[in-house]
């Protein structure tokens, strides 16, 4: 944190937490959507953890999911991240693109994560026989995998 922020001065984290500094709509319907998501998740494993675990592949792959576009949202490419003081970046061709592929990913995400919870008997059943879906969802999990440790990562 820098010696702005620690003080309080204007434009610091402290001012923008208090609400005394406006942030742009967008950022703040942003921030409340991840931390709902973090939270949310949060919760959902001290469930898991008081009452016991549901079916394990569709457990580790609800919080597979769940971390994937948490980290997609919090790691958008292309751009600034919002944060405190920030106003919306400008929209330029290159902040246009990664919004499109980030929207792409997350939708990916969730049609993954609908694929694998749609039918999960049928999907155990295949389990060392897979079909050709469910290899091409295989890859795609990899591939988003290794697309949010590269932005996390570098």
């Amino acid at each position: 944190m820098s010696e702005t922020a620690a003080t309080g001065e204007p434009g610091s984290y402290l001012e923008w937490l208090s609400g005394r500094q406006k942030i742009a709509p967008m950022v703040a319907i942003w921030t409340v959507a991840v931390s709902a998501l973090a939270i949310g998740l949060g919760l959902f494993h001290l469930y898991v953890a008081y009452f016991g675990t549901p079916e394990p592949r569709s457990f580790r792959s609800s919080h597979l999911f769940v971390i994937l576009i948490l980290g997609i949202l919090l790691n958008p490419l292309w751009r600034d991240k919002p944060g405190p003081g920030k106003r919306d970046a400008p929209s330029t061709a290159r902040a246009v693109a990664g919004r499109a592929v980030d929207a792409a990913l997350l939708t990916l995400c969730v049609a993954i994560q609908a694929y694998l919870l749609a039918d999960i008997d049928s999907f155990l059943a295949r389990v060392g026989r897979p079909n050709p879906t469910d290899i091409l969802v295989g890859f795609a999990t990899l591939a988003l995998v290794l697309e949010l440790t590269r932005r996390t990562v570098g």
